[in-house]
């Protein structure tokens, strides 16, 4: 052998061993770790546990409030998870000099989690990647828009406070199989929606995976939408006692004008109102005493107003039931009867065998004119006692319901089960 031939094996060699060091500082890359890990778990999307079991723990969870229908009672919302478990098939030794690496998250195993009393769910990845570590640990971030039933207790609405129940879990409720998830830090966002508020989201005590979303209604919205405006017309009703019961009808018109006043304003409220199947809220009851309390007073206008005119309610003749309507109707016949016979009379005043029976027409024609002005005082004085009356029995009425409605507000009658689901 040569001297060349031995140069030439050399060569051979060392251009062997560069191969080799070439090849070797290429897989030392992120590319090439990365190409390996989603090589060695393209076809194992599984989940990465022997015993069936994994720990998912959410490390942070923002919670924050899209919409709290009152009417329907559904709260929706949107979490944002951050979620860490332990992925032994993605670990990776010291030949690799990273301590963690991108992945997609198409090409990962990852944790699905469920809401037991969601109405409807949707989820989707915060970013197309995640992040993942040496030893295997695997941090990723979830958005959860989730729609819940909240039987919130509105009985003392709108100062009603309670609680809404997101019980989050993973997709395996079997003790021998599936995804044990715990809680980390919980953080609040977008406290105010609509005319509630969120207090605090904090973990449900007997539950390890319950999410307790603590809620108050803003009460100031609340009044001056709805109670101060009726208060206002009832206000307005007991006012309206000081209008004369004479007239061209001046109460009557405008009591009407309120009743149906507020009757649009029910209707108006009636797609506002809370409803709840397990506890009525009291301004419901409210609303309808109002409303009797006005057509009451409507109604009392009426009658009143007839025994003003007529002394009497029944509005058709009935022998012996109104002695003044029939004395009335007599007396206008008389009246109707001199006052076409006075110009006559005038005339024939001179005569002398007609003076007397004329001065006694005359004499009766104002006696019952007399009488007739007697009665319809006498009628008004009655109504009018009447009125007062009624004022007086109103003012009453309406301070017992007052104190009826204090004692119910500082009770609850009505519990409500928010684990039953």
């Amino acid at each position: 052998m040569g001297i060349s031939e031995i140069h030439a094996g050399w060569f051979f060699v060392v251009l062997l061993l560069t191969a080799i060091v070439e090849s070797t500082s290429d897989c030392l890359t992120q590319r090439c770790l990365a190409t390996n890990l989603v090589n060695l778990i393209n076809n194992r999307l599984v989940q990465p546990s022997e015993d069936c079991k994994i720990d998912v723990f959410l490390k942070e969870i923002v919670f924050e409030t899209l919409e709290m229908n009152t009417q329907t009672l559904q709260l929706s919302s949107i979490l944002k998870i951050q979620m860490v478990w332990v992925d032994p098939y993605l670990s990776w030794d010291s030949t690799y000099p990273y301590d963690q690496i991108v992945l997609p998250v198409s090409n990962v195993w990852t944790p699905s989690l469920s809401v037991k009393n969601a109405l409807r769910v949707d989820k989707q990845p915060a970013s197309s990647d995640l992040l993942v570590f040496r030893n295997g640990t695997v941090s990723y971030k979830l958005l959860m828009w989730i729609t819940v039933g909240c039987d919130l207790n509105l009985y003392l609405y709108p100062f009603a406070k309670d609680k809404c129940l997101i019980a989050l879990d993973g997709w395996n409720e079997l003790p021998e199989c599936g995804e044990r998830v715990t809680f980390g830090q919980i953080m609040l966002a977008g406290k105010s929606r609509g005319d509630w508020q969120v207090e605090s989201v904090i973990k449900e005590d007997l539950r390890d995976t319950v999410l307790m979303v603590c809620m108050s209604s803003k009460s100031i919205n609340v009044l001056m939408t709805l109670i101060v405006p009726s208060l206002l017309i009832m206000l307005a009703d007991i006012m309206c006692f000081f209008l004369p019961l004479g007239g061209e009808g001046e109460r009557i018109s405008f009591r009407v004008t309120l009743v149906l006043s507020f009757v649009m304003f029910l209707l108006i409220l009636s797609g506002i109102l809370p409803g709840n199947r397990q506890c009525t809220p009291l301004i419901q009851y409210h609303f309808s005493v109002c409303l009797i309390f006005l057509v009451m007073s409507m109604i009392e206008t009426m009658l009143v107003m007839r025994l003003a005119v007529d002394g009497c309610l029944i509005p058709f003749s009935i022998v012996g039931c109104c002695k003044f309507r029939h004395k009335h109707t007599k007396n206008s016949k008389a009246h109707q009867e001199i006052e076409g016979m006075v110009p006559e009379l005038l005339r024939t005043v001179t005569l002398q065998d007609a003076e007397v029976r004329s001065l006694q027409r005359i004499v009766k024609y104002l006696d019952d004119k007399v009488e007739e002005e007697q009665d319809t005082q006498k009628n008004e004085r009655f109504a009018d006692m009447v009125d007062k009356c009624y004022l007086l029995a109103y003012l009453c009425s309406f301070l017992i319901y007052i104190i009826i409605m204090a004692i119910l507000f500082n009770k609850k009658p009505c519990d409500i089960d928010h684990m039953d689901f």
